[in-house]
């Protein structure tokens, strides 16, 4: 009789563990290609996540065919990534905002199983931008900071300029931009003419045919922003662009004393110039000269013309100014800027249970650079040192 029930026992666990092995029987599977070329990409990674959390379930890798095999799945939906060196990470099927879950299991029959056994994950190869940076005369301009500037459509809030990367160019002058998604590109260049930084070193005077700057020059060698070239970038393509600097005379801007502060205390910090780039600080490295103490004015020299801020005071005010010549400048003529802060809710009262991406546009330039900041655990944001003006702001999760 014991014997009996040890032989029953075993058999309630042989189908238990058969029934287990059917609901884990489902397998995720295909190959990964060059979405330009058609060709399969080897030692790619393949990642299953969870549909509800994103959560890694598993990762392999494809093969010298480009194939790859997820096995012992349960019934569900997934998400399914790639990745591969020198191409943009995606998820099956991405399409501009969306992409596909992968579903195993089905109640219509053996196709759905089939359908996820022989996919074809296109990956789309990284572009690149390259050049070469020269002068007047033709030599390469070393240590130039070029930066690229994307242009975004997404979420249907028209036209923007994404926050841009940037490279220095090498002692040829060369500099190159790779892995980047297929898009409208901008370039743009900032640098200092090699004997105007020897000039400044020592003492000089203003208006040597030393003291030369160059202005902010965007693709294809223009210094006017409106006229920059936009760069059309397919997936996998290869760009050449070269840029050409010319040398102007270099600007000198004065400020005076800043005064006191509102509680009535001599104001230490010193003034800030900034150039501007499509709306965007360039962040670019600005000479300062301090006049004698009794006067306490402020001078910036080696200023190319163009666009800048100054930001000066106790609280800070801000003026943008165009710069075309010399000139002395009242930054107390400038605004105090605010800041932007607030909390987001869904508007079901449901518990918002992702962070977000909060972005911050304004209103009526045709390609601004968007201010972003992410929510914290309880979804609150908060921007601070936001010019005054007309903004828009939106909220992103994902690619949602």
């Amino acid at each position: 009789m014991k014997r009996l029930r040890l032989s029953a026992l075993a058999a309630l666990a042989c189908m238990a563990m058969a029934a287990l092995s059917a609901q884990d029987n489902y397998r995720i599977a295909g190959t990964l290609v060059n979405a330009a070329t058609g060709e399969p990409v080897v030692r790619g990674t393949i990642s299953l996540l969870a549909e509800s959390d994103s959560h890694t379930l598993a990762t392999t890798h494809t093969d010298s065919q480009g194939r790859f095999s997820i096995n012992h799945l349960p019934a569900g939906k997934y998400q399914l990534t790639a990745a591969k060196r020198g191409y943009m990470s995606a998820f099956y099927d991405e399409h501009e905002e969306y992409s596909s879950a992968v579903v195993t299991g089905s109640t219509t029959g053996s196709d759905a199983f089939v359908k996820v056994d022989q996919l074809t994950f296109n990956l789309v190869p990284g572009g690149v931008i390259r050049g070469v940076v020269t002068d007047d005369s033709g030599d390469p301009v070393e240590a130039a900071n070029v930066r690229i500037y994307q242009k975004s459509r997404d979420h249907g809030m028209g036209a923007r300029i994404l926050a841009p990367a940037s490279a220095k160019t090498d002692d040829t002058g060369a500099y190159e931009f790779g892995n980047l998604t297929p898009g409208q590109y901008m370039i743009a260049v900032t640098a200092t003419p090699w004997y105007a930084k020897a000039w400044r070193a020592a003492p000089n005077e203003e208006g040597s045919p030393l003291d030369v700057a160059y202005p902010v020059t965007y693709f294809d060698s223009t210094t006017e922003e409106p006229a920059a070239t936009v760069i059309d970038l397919e997936g996998g393509s290869h760009v050449e662009a070269n840029i050409t600097l010319h040398a102007v005379p270099a600007l000198h801007i004065t400020l005076p004393p800043a005064g006191r502060s509102n509680n009535g205390e001599e104001q230490e910090s010193a003034p800030q110039l900034t150039q501007m780039i499509f709306g965007a600080p360039a962040d670019n490295q600005m000479l300062i000269t301090e006049a004698p103490r009794t006067t306490r004015e402020s001078e910036f020299t080696g200023i190319a013309p163009g666009q800048y801020t100054i930001e000066a005071g106790d609280p800070p005010r801000k003026l943008t100014v165009d710069l075309a010549n010399s000139q002395q400048i009242d930054a107390a003529n400038g605004v105090e800027e605010a800041s932007v802060s607030g909390n987001i809710f869904l508007t079901s009262d449901k518990p918002l249970k992702e962070q977000l991406r909060l972005v911050l546009e304004p209103v009526g330039s045709s390609v601004p650079v968007e201010m972003q900041q992410g929510t914290n655990s309880q979804n609150h944001f908060d921007f601070e040192s936001v010019p005054p003006g007309r903004w828009t702001l939106w909220a992103a999760n994902g690619n949602k």
